[in-house]
């Protein structure tokens, strides 16, 4: 699962003071987490979201009109 790679590099770039890349960081991981929340909920396909390219406001969206979150 690339969440908890990416959930890392959040708490290590944070822990270093890197704010602004911890942010990144962490919008990264919120991204990688719904896209594989929305595939397993067969919501998307992987080649949908490769080609639509849902922003995260477009994927928080999808994940509260599909009561999964």
């Amino acid at each position: 699962m690339r969440v908890r790679q990416y959930l890392s590099e959040v708490v290590h770039t944070f822990l270093l003071g890197f704010d602004a890349a911890s942010i990144a960081l962490a919008r990264s991981a919120f991204e990688q987490m719904a896209r594989e929340v929305l595939v397993q909920a067969g919501v998307y396909s992987p080649r949908r979201l490769d080609k639509e390219r849902p922003t995260a406001f477009n994927l928080l969206q999808e994940l509260k009109r599909n009561n999964l979150i």
